[in-house]
């Protein structure tokens, strides 16, 4: 009986916990790689639909196949948009300089949700025309990357940093870690209210907050003296930068406009 009882605990734990991986947004099919693609001062992008069953949180993007001009510096970004409204989502940038193509690696947060459609891409900055970056043409589109995570649509270029509408046949060489946000398991299932999620926790700078539901709702940020930092509203998720904040141990709340959801603490390292 015991064993059987330590085996059923040990399943629940695993499915509960979020399974991490790399998604290539050039995988799962065939196509050649050139460098005759992406030049300084544009954006490309994919559509990429999220056929897992499960939301993915992007802890982090590698950026592949960059050339900046020697002793050039170049701006290089990460770049979510909708892909219906062309809003911008979720962006993250660095400064690189001189890398012979090179990757360029990014921490980031944001969470793509199942079933839904964006335009994922990078921006190759200037100030020098031999700022480059090598990308991938597929035989066809669409394809569905190696973990079967991503529907890739089509590619999409424009000469600024704006969401990408002109279609081509060129997907940016982008590498995206993810950990999955598991459906709710066992006694979580059968709850109907929905439940909060704080995450990561500890964070570095920015962490996320993922609430199932269609109303608005509020997170408050406090220092440990119950003063009030900021506040943001937000449906279903959000994210919040603490990148202004000195490291230490800040309370959160997330309201909405009949009760407190969660309260608690997040660690800024």
């Amino acid at each position: 009986m015991k064993t059987k009882f330590t085996f059923a605990i040990f399943m629940m734990l695993a499915v509960a916990l979020p399974f991490k991986g790399q998604i290539d947004l050039n995988s799962g099919t065939t196509g050649y790689t050139t460098s005759v693609g992406q030049s300084y001062n544009e954006t490309r992008a994919v559509d990429a639909k999220v056929i897992s069953p499960n939301d993915l949180l992007i802890t982090g993007v590698t950026l592949h196949g960059f050339n900046v001009g020697f002793d050039n510096t170049a701006l290089v970004g990460f770049r979510i948009y909708d892909s219906t409204s062309h809003a911008l989502l979720y962006s993250q940038d660095t400064t690189v300089y001189n890398i012979y193509y090179g990757n360029v690696h990014l921490t980031t947060s944001y969470v793509l949700h199942s079933n839904q459609t964006y335009r994922i891409g990078l921006f190759c900055g200037g100030p020098s025309s031999d700022n480059s970056a090598y990308e991938f043409v597929p035989t066809a589109f669409p394809y569905v990357e190696t973990h079967g995570l991503l529907r890739i649509e089509y590619a999409y270029a424009y000469p600024a940093d704006v969401c990408p509408t002109n279609m081509n046949l060129y997907v940016p060489l982008i590498s995206l870690s993810y950990d999955t946000i598991p459906l709710s398991t066992g006694i979580a299932a059968i709850e109907s209210a929905p439940q909060a999620s704080v995450f990561p926790n500890p964070t570095n700078d920015i962490f996320s907050i993922v609430f199932p539901s269609n109303e608005p709702s509020k997170i408050t940020i406090r220092d440990m003296l119950s003063n009030e930092l900021f506040s943001k509203e937000f449906i279903n998720s959000t994210t919040i930068n603490t990148a202004n904040l000195p490291r230490g141990i800040y309370l959160y709340e997330i309201k909405n406009s009949n009760e407190t959801i969660k309260n608690g603490k997040v660690l800024k390292m």
